[in-house]
């Protein structure tokens, strides 16, 4: 699988619907755009870390 699926996955069934927060919900948390956090989760968009 695809490092971007696998990651996308994991923020949307171990991060986001553990916690029971929805899209938007996310989206405002992590002050990003809805379409950006959707792309992530279907694993079409690249991310970066910043440390």
């Amino acid at each position: 699988m695809d490092i971007r699926k696998s990651f996308g996955l994991l923020v949307k069934e171990e991060l986001r619907n553990r916690c029971g927060m929805s899209q938007e919900e996310l989206t405002m948390l992590a002050a990003l755009n809805r379409l950006y956090i959707g792309g992530v989760e279907r694993g079409t968009r690249n991310t970066s870390a910043k440390h």
